[in-house]
């Protein structure tokens, strides 16, 4: 996944190109976009995270993968989930560093 940082359009926004990773594509085409994104946008890219419930289940499904009682049904979730996850990571790591920020 890359996002390049163009010209800033001010104090309050910047333009992006994003570029997804092929894992983060889920199929689809890749395909390259710039925009001109608000700060405050960006910065919300920068805090998601997965929905707590949606969290609490990933914890659920790897607790009971260690446990070895995943169902088929489970171990597709689980992999759905994390995969989920790892995309939204990089996604949130990439806003970070267009801010120049370190994570938290």
């Amino acid at each position: 996944m890359q996002f390049n940082v163009g010209e800033h359009r001010g104090r309050d926004a910047a333009a992006v190109n994003y570029q997804p990773d092929e894992s983060c594509l889920m199929g689809e085409r890749r395909v390259s976009i710039t925009i001109d994104a608000p700060l405050e946008w960006v910065e919300s890219v920068g805090s998601l995270r997965l929905p707590p419930k949606a969290d609490q289940r990933l914890q659920e499904l790897m607790d009971r993968n260690n446990d070895g009682l995943l169902t088929d049904t489970e171990r597709e979730d689980l992999e759905s989930l994390v995969e989920l996850s790892e995309c939204l990571s990089l996604v949130r790591a990439e806003a970070i560093h267009l801010l120049g920020r370190k994570p938290e």
